[in-house]
């Protein structure tokens, strides 16, 4: 027998399959399984829930009435849980899933991270210098953080900011250093989907701003990627329950080895890529800096989807399994 989903989204059913690869990975993992899935646009008719099993919140990018949105969607997975259906990655912490948010919540649950707070003003900042200071909240971009090493040069990269016509500078992180005796920096990347743990990436850099764009593409970066996702991650737990303190389904987790053999946790996302199968410069730049082929960049997309819909059913069939 199918299982009956809903999925709530931001876009229609022309157009939510049609870009971005996390979307391809969930539309290739419901045309292989035993799912019959619809979609519902947010509107102020709430829709028929009677036949469904399952409740998938699936809203990422929001803008324009973007709060209107998140009100309807909330008032949808209120109705679910009046009615006991599971819903799948919740909208509960669609806004909240910001650096702040992680780094705090990380720190209240024992994760390893760096101290961070929220300004207006320099004069405000009362952690040590040097300090990382970046745009709080869905801005990734390597052009919104900042080393910084004293105050001075705090108040003028801020001057300099406000003048500009991106976000403003608002979070103070700790700079915890990370360079390896070799000279490099370490950032990895797991996908965590309910209580699976998937690596994604390690990527090596001479900087410590570790982004796609500043990775090393060379044996080293080859060699280190193809190990961590040959032999997975070794602290899988710790990165799982990095993930589950903040209250997601879905996320991507983003943090450093160090040296000494532990970590720093930096950031989570609940909307993420996954370059590597397309034809652009930045899928090139993956496959040159991990060696991976086209084809196992999308085998890996595969199985993110394929994780996602194993969810979705362990969920739907733990209510299915409870007398009606």
């Amino acid at each position: 027998m199918a299982v009956k989903l809903l999925i709530i989204s931001n876009l229609d059913a022309a157009s939510i399959f049609r870009r971005g690869s996390l979307n391809r990975a969930l539309a290739i993992g419901l045309r292989t399984s035993r799912i019959e899935w619809s979609i519902y646009n947010p509107s102020p008719v709430l829709p028929d829930l009677s036949s469904v099993d399952v409740v998938l919140t699936w809203c990422h990018h929001l803008t324009g009435n973007s709060r209107a949105i998140r009100r309807r969607v909330m008032e949808v997975e209120d109705a679910c849980r009046r009615l006991a259906i599971p819903v799948v990655n919740s909208a509960r912490n669609l806004r909240r899933i910001c650096h702040s948010f992680c780094l705090r919540r990380w720190l209240q649950y024992g994760i390893p991270c760096a101290l961070s707070q929220s300004f207006d003003t320099v004069e405000e900042i009362s952690l040590r210098y040097p300090m990382i200071l970046r745009v709080d909240g869905g801005v990734h971009s390597s052009l919104d953080s900042f080393l910084v090493h004293d105050r001075n040069e705090a108040a003028q990269i801020v001057k300099e900011r406000e003048r500009s016509a991106r976000g403003r500078l608002n979070l103070a992180i700790e700079y915890i250093p990370t360079r390896f005796p070799d000279g490099y920096y370490r950032k990895r990347r797991c996908i965590a989907i309910g209580d699976r743990v998937i690596p994604r990436q390690h990527m090596v850099s001479q900087v410590w701003k570790v982004k796609l764009s500043s990775a090393e593409a060379n044996a080293l970066s080859v060699a280190e990627d193809r190990a961590f996702i040959g032999e997975g991650e070794s602290q899988a737990d710790l990165v799982g329950r990095a993930a589950r303190a903040l209250g997601c389904d879905i996320l991507a987790v983003d943090y450093s080895p160090t040296p000494d053999g532990n970590y720093v946790f930096w950031e989570a996302n609940r909307s993420f890529r996954m370059a590597g199968p397309g034809n652009g410069v930045k899928a090139a730049k993956f496959r040159e800096a991990t060696g991976r082929s086209v084809q196992e960049c999308i085998e890996e997309r595969n199985a993110v989807g394929a994780a996602i819909v194993e969810l979705i059913l362990r969920k739907a069939e733990s209510r299915l399994s409870i007398p009606q």
